[in-house]
């Protein structure tokens, strides 16, 4: 789902309504895999594979969001993000966004009523 400047404005100053999950980490859009997240702290971000190697840096597309455009990916791609801060620090995080579900509607269905 392509963000509206008004949802990129949302997520970075913290008035997004609706599921977080639904807009950051990868989706699949137009054929194409797009990873966002967002890092108010970053100067730059790139995209790592699960040994470190350097995927693709991503953009920055308004305030905090930045965003990464995988092409090449034929189904979901495991990673990493290494983000660099505006005192040129650099460190790898796992993305808490690039997790697949691991709750079911029965689960949060059950969740719901206390079970």
């Amino acid at each position: 789902m392509a963000l509206s400047d008004q949802e990129y404005q949302a997520l970075t100053y913290g008035y997004f309504k609706g599921d977080p999950f639904s807009v950051l980490g990868q989706h699949e859009e137009g054929g194409s895999w797009i990873i966002r997240t967002l890092q108010p702290h970053a100067k730059a971000i790139s995209v790592l594979d699960t040994l470190g190697n350097i995927i693709m840096p991503m953009t920055r597309k308004s305030g905090a969001v930045f965003e990464a455009v995988l092409t090449k990916a034929q189904d979901f791609t495991p990673y990493k993000l290494r983000i660099t801060l505006e005192n040129d620090q650099t460190y790898d995080i796992c993305d808490p966004y690039s997790f697949l579900p691991v709750l079911g509607e029965m689960e949060l269905y059950l969740y719901g009523e206390g079970n």
